[in-house]
């Protein structure tokens, strides 16, 4: 796990040293993104991922914010606007469902919500508060992410156990 200029030197040094041609390197999706693909160049192809979002999701409501976002920003979303953009609809919908904007009923619509985001349809257990999504497995080609493979959200995530909440 490498960040910043760490990132770069290390995929530039293993395609300097041609580690890249018989080595697979899998990284957690904060070490090559978008931001930083460009210094690292060619050296970045065929790093895999997994991630919560891709520009590439082939969906209406994705093409439609990727669009709106790229006009907006004069850049490709990422993970991070596209969880920002999609909890506001999570918002929406508990308030919705509580008809009401009272904290306490608000937390109580959240359990087992389902919403639909850029990302696709997400559910908010009820047990563990953790959100279900749809997971993509991506990998770098000639500088751009593409999907290589998807996992349904519920066997992305173990099971909801737990009894706190």
């Amino acid at each position: 796990s490498v960040a910043g200029n760490d990132t770069v030197r290390l995929f530039t040094q293993l395609a300097e040293f041609g580690l890249n041609r018989s080595v697979q390197v899998v990284g957690a999706s904060g070490t090559v993104t978008s931001q930083n693909m460009p210094a690292i160049g060619k050296a970045a192809d065929g790093f895999v991922t997994g991630v919560g979002y891709a520009t590439g999701i082939d969906t209406p409501e994705n093409k439609k914010f990727v669009a709106d976002f790229q006009a907006a920003n004069n850049a490709a979303p990422d993970l991070y606007g596209a969880d920002s953009y999609g909890v506001l609809f999570f918002y929406k919908a508990a308030v919705e469902k509580a008809k009401s904007t009272d904290t306490d009923k608000v937390r109580e619509a959240m359990r087992g919500l389902q919403w639909s985001t850029p990302q696709g349809l997400k559910t908010m257990r009820a047990g563990d508060h953790q959100a279900m999504q749809e997971m993509y497995a991506m990998r770098v080609n000639n500088g751009k992410f593409e999907i290589v493979g998807r996992v349904k959200a519920d066997a992305a995530i173990g099971p909801d156990t737990c009894t706190r909440f």
